[in-house]
C-alpha cells in the first residue's frame, strides 16, 4: 500500500476513481472538469496496490496572492490512515502548498488529529437510500400532504442545463439566503460559479413552476453513475406554502432512481436545526463526518494571512488579533472527604465505559457521540463515565487524572498534589431536569477517593450559568477564575492566568 498523486489527465486513472466510488458525484469526470473550468488544478491522490486503486479523492490546487490551497472535496475513506497523510503533506510541501482544506461532501470519514489544524467540524449529512421501492412509504405523513398540495396548485417539474435556467436558479437561491441574512444569520455571497458544473455535465438543475410560468424553486442535482447530490437550492417566500420544496426533492428522487441512482444525498444540516428535521422526514439516514482546515505554510505568512483576511472581512477584528482576546473560566474544586454520597435515583447506576464502547457510540443529532471519540482520540485512552438509567446511556463525564489533565491544552486547573478534573460533562436531551449531573459528581468524587485523589477541580464558562448551578448543587465550592488571554499574531500562544484563593499564578501554553 502506497500513497499516490497524479494529474487528472493519468490515463486510465478518472476512470479507475469512478468506477470505485460509483455513487460518489465528486469523483465523476464530470466534477473534474467543473473544477478545472473555474480555474483549479485537478489531481487524484490516495493510496493503492500497484495498479489496483484501495480508496483516492479528487485534489484541487488553486493559487493566489499569498496562499497556495489544496482543496479534497470529498475525503476518500483513506482518509482515516496515517499513510494517506504523511504522502498528502509530503505532496503539499513538495507543490508549495500553504493551507489544506478537507471537506467531506459525500464522505463519512472522520480524522485524526492532524498537524497545523486550524478548524474542525463535525458535520451530518441526510441520505435517501433509493434502492428500495419504498421511498413513498419512508416519507412522512406531512410530506405527503404538502406534495399533494403542490400537485393540486399546479406545479410541475422541469429539467435544464441552459444559461436561462442557470440565471433563474442563482435569482432564487440568493433571495433564499437574504430571508436568512434578515435574520441575523452569517451568509456569504453567492458568487454565480454554477454555470461549469452544466457545462460539463456535473450536474443539472431541476425547477419547479406554474405552467408558463418563471420557476418559484429550484435545485442544481451533482450526478454520478450511480449517486446524486443536493447541491444548492433555493425557493420563493410566496411559493413555499404551496409545498415547493417538498414537491422539489419527491420528484428528483424518483426521477434520478429512474435513471439507475442509488442514492440521493440531501447534504448537510446542523443536528436538531428545523434544516435537519426537514430533510429526515424523508426517511433518510444520517452519515456523519469530519471536515477540517489545515495551515502547513511558514508561520509568518499564516500570520500575514490571518491579518489579509480581518482588514477585508472584519476589521473591528484588529484589535483583538493585535491585543488578545479574553476567556473568563470559574473554576470550582471540593476535597473528595467532604463529598456526601450522591442521592439514590431509581435504576440509575454509574460505571467506567471502555474504549471499544466509546468507539460503538452513536454519533446522535447533536454530535453527542462523535464529541465523546474526538476527546478519546486527544488522550489516548477513556477515563470516561456513563450514567446509565434502566440500561439506557444518559449521561457522560470524564475523570481525568494528573497524566491527562496536562494534554488538555490549554491547562488551566493546577496539577500539583493528588488532584483529579471531572469535565466533558454531557446530559443527553430526554434524561435532562432528572438531577443526573449531580449525580454523576458525586459519583464521580466517590470513584475519585477510591483512586486516592483528594482533590476535585470543575471548570466552566463564566457565561454557562446552568452547568454552574449543578456543579454548585453538587457541593463544589468556587476556587477562583482562570483568564484566557489568546493573542493569534504577536505570539500565537493563550496566556493562563489563574486567581485561585487571591495567589496569582500565570503559564503560558502553545
Amino acid at each position: 500500500m502506497e500513497f499516490f498523486a497524479e494529474p487528472m489527465e493519468a490515463p486510465g486513472l478518472l476512470e479507475k476513481l469512478a468506477e470505485q466510488a460509483p455513487q460518489n458525484p465528486f469523483c465523476s469526470r464530470g466534477y473534474f472538469r467543473a473544477m478545472q473550468l473555474l480555474g483549479a488544478d485537478p489531481w487524484i491522490a490516495g493510496l493503492r496496490d500497484g495498479e489496483r486503486l484501495l480508496s483516492a479523492a479528487g485534489v484541487f490546487i488553486t493559487r493566489g496572492r499569498l496562499n497556495s490551497t489544496l482543496e479534497v472535496v470529498s475525503l476518500p475513506a483513506a482518509a482515516g490512515a496515517e499513510e494517506y497523510w504523511s504522502g498528502l503533506l509530503r505532496f503539499s510541501a513538495d507543490h508549495g502548498i500553504t493551507q489544506i482544506e478537507a471537506n467531506s461532501f459525500a464522505s463519512s470519514c472522520h480524522l485524526p488529529p492532524l498537524p497545523g489544524e486550524e478548524t474542525r467540524r463535525l458535520r451530518h449529512e441526510f441520505v435517501i437510500d433509493l434502492t428500495p421501492d419504498d421511498i413513498d412509504c419512508r416519507m412522512s405523513k406531512k410530506h405527503h400532504q404538502r406534495v399533494r398540495k403542490a400537485v393540486e396548485s399546479g406545479l410541475r417539474m422541469r429539467r435544464s442545463r441552459d444559461h436561462e435556467a442557470c440565471h433563474e436558479h442563482f435569482r432564487i437561491v440568493n433571495s433564499a439566503l437574504d430571508r436568512r441574512r434578515q435574520r441575523g444569520e452569517q451568509i456569504e455571497e453567492l458568487e454565480d460559479r454554477l454555470s461549469p458544473f452544466l457545462e460539463s455535465g456535473a450536474g443539472e438543475l431541476f425547477q419547479v413552476a406554474l405552467r408558463g410560468e418563471p420557476p418559484v424553486a429550484s435545485a442544481l442535482v451533482l450526478r454520478s453513475g450511480r449517486g446524486a447530490y443536493y447541491h444548492t437550492s433555493g425557493a420563493l417566500p410566496e411559493a413555499m406554502a404551496l409545498g415547493t420544496s417538498d414537491f422539489l426533492i419527491h420528484n428528483i428522487a424518483h426521477a434520478v432512481r429512474s435513471e439507475g441512482a442509488e442514492l440521493l444525498n440531501l447534504g448537510g444540516a446542523d443536528p436538531g436545526s428545523g434544516l435537519a428535521q426537514f430533510k429526515l422526514r424523508f426517511g433518510c439516514s444520517v452519515v456523519s463526518s469530519t471536515a477540517v482546515t489545515l495551515y502547513v505554510g511558514p508561520r509568518w505568512r499564516k500570520k500575514l494571512t490571518n491579518l489579509d483576511r480581518l482588514v477585508r472581512e472584519r476589521p473591528q477584528a484588529i484589535r483583538v488579533v493585535l491585543f488578545g482576546d479574553l476567556t473568563v473560566l470559574k473554576v470550582y474544586s471540593i476535597p473528595v472527604s467532604e463529598v456526601s454520597d450522591p442521592a439514590a435515583l431509581p435504576g440509575t447506576v454509574l460505571r467506567a465505559l471502555s474504549k471499544e464502547e466509546m468507539g460503538q457510540l452513536d454519533a446522535g443529532e447533536d454530535g453527542f457521540g462523535e464529541r465523546q471519540r474526538e476527546r478519546l482520540r486527544r488522550f489516548g485512552e477513556s477515563y470516561a463515565y456513563g450514567v446509565f438509567v434502566d440500561d439506557c446511556l444518559a449521561h457522560i463525564s470524564w475523570l481525568l487524572p494528573q497524566s491527562a489533565m496536562r494534554l488538555d491544552l490549554p491547562a488551566v486547573v493546577p496539577d500539583s498534589g493528588s488532584c483529579a478534573e471531572i469535565t466533558g460533562c454531557e446530559t443527553l436531551p430526554e434524561f435532562r431536569g432528572r438531577s443526573i449531573y449531580g449525580f454523576a459528581i458525586r459519583s464521580l468524587c466517590r470513584v475519585a477517593a477510591g483512586q486516592g485523589i483528594s482533590q476535585i477541580y470543575m471548570k466552566t464558562n463564566w457565561h454557562n450559568k446552568a452547568s454552574q448551578k449543578g456543579i454548585l448543587k453538587a457541593g463544589l465550592k468556587s476556587a477562583g477564575l482562570a483568564l484566557l488571554l489568546t493573542q493569534p499574531l504577536l505570539t500565537g500562544r493563550t496566556w493562563v492566568f489563574r486567581l485561585f484563593r487571591l495567589a496569582w499564578r500565570c503559564s503560558r501554553r502553545p
